[in-house]
């Protein structure tokens, strides 16, 4: 892969042969602006502009709808920077200059600007909330890691405790991608769209889950059997250095109200929208609470048979009970049980 085209607050650049990984990474590592590049790790078609003269500014903010790609990926920028009315401009005579869009900025695009790019230009636009839910992931590490660690303390296990971040990061974003284009092959739309449907079905959930997991409507007993939900969410090395300190350092309604988060999350990504839209409203927190208990009996079940443990007669009628009702829907939606992964 390379990068043809670049841009920040100072400068862009573009390259159709790209630009020097060495020479991005080295401004990257020495927190320097695209204006600070060394003009000799470029080859001889590259241009630079810098953003300190009219030219030059909107020569930066026009690169987008000049540079030719196989993907954009807007990371930062002014929301509706591609509107209803210049979206057209990203095209060039029908065409346009990248046929993927991954908003990683939010509201780069505006709704229509979208719905116009998709349905005249055919592009396939990855929306901001599932391009960028990873950033909002990120900051409640960041909220539940300042309640619990003082600057000292962050900074003695910063060297460990940021890759099991991006580590968890990127399993969301791979739960995410996943349900996304399972929910396409189900029903072929829009990917903005399906987008919008796994936020509102995931929301929707959040709030039932609020209500089922205040203190009026669930038993202490209850709760602390799903208390140990959070110690899975967060990095090992804040479990390992401060699990102790939660109860006391970190409010009540945050935990109940980041426990339904997680749950409504773990309920959307394994079943899907459809799942979760055809229960009422009525039903959706008794039944998600339901559904976790159900998820511990199927990883009993699962544990034992991949650490060879033998079944129980009741067990093994389960197991075959469950392979009977879900099995084939399973492997249609992996696209054939060759294609289940191992």
């Amino acid at each position: 892969a390379k990068v043809v085209g670049i841009a920040d607050g100072t400068a862009c650049v573009e390259c159709e042969d790209g630009i020097d990984w060495s020479e991005l990474l080295r401004l990257f590592h020495e927190v320097l602006p695209l204006s600070e590049i060394d003009a000799s790790k470029l080859s001889a078609n590259a241009k630079v502009y810098l953003v300190d003269t009219l030219e030059g500014a909107n020569m930066r903010n026009t690169m987008h709808n000049r540079v030719k790609a196989d993907a954009f990926i807007p990371a930062g920028g002014r929301p509706a920077t591609i509107n209803d009315s210049n979206w057209d401009k990203f095209l060039e005579d029908g065409v346009p200059s990248s046929k993927l869009i991954v908003e990683g900025a939010n509201l780069f695009l505006t709704p229509k600007a979208r719905e116009q790019l998709h349905s005249v230009a055919g592009c396939t636009i990855v929306k901001d909330s599932s391009a960028n839910k990873c950033g909002v992931i990120c900051s409640s590490y960041e909220i539940i890691s300042s309640m619990l660690l003082s600057k000292k303390e962050f900074l003695q296990i910063k060297e460990s405790f940021v890759p099991q971040v991006l580590e968890k990061l990127r399993l969301l974003a791979e739960r995410e991608a996943k349900l996304m284009f399972r929910e396409y092959k189900q029903n072929p739309r829009a990917l903005p769209d399906i987008s919008t449907d796994i936020s509102a079905a995931i929301n929707r959930t959040t709030d039932a889950l609020h209500v089922a997991l205040s203190k009026d409507n669930i038993s202490e007993d209850k709760f602390e059997e799903l208390f140990p939900i959070l110690q899975d969410f967060l990095p090992a090395k804040i479990v390992e250095t401060s699990w102790n300190d939660i109860r006391e350092k970190v409010p009540p309604t945050y935990i109940r109200n980041l426990l339904a988060t997680i749950l409504a999350g773990e309920l959307v990504y394994r079943e899907g929208v459809e799942y979760v839209n055809h229960i009422s409203d009525q039903s959706l927190s008794v039944m998600a609470i339901e559904y976790l208990d159900q998820r511990r009996s199927v990883d009993s079940l699962k544990r034992k048979i991949t650490t060879g443990e033998e079944l129980s007669p009741t067990e093994t009628k389960t197991l075959v009970s469950l392979l009977e009702h879900g099995g084939a829907r399973t492997a249609i939606e992996f696209g054939g049980i060759e294609n289940v992964p191992l």
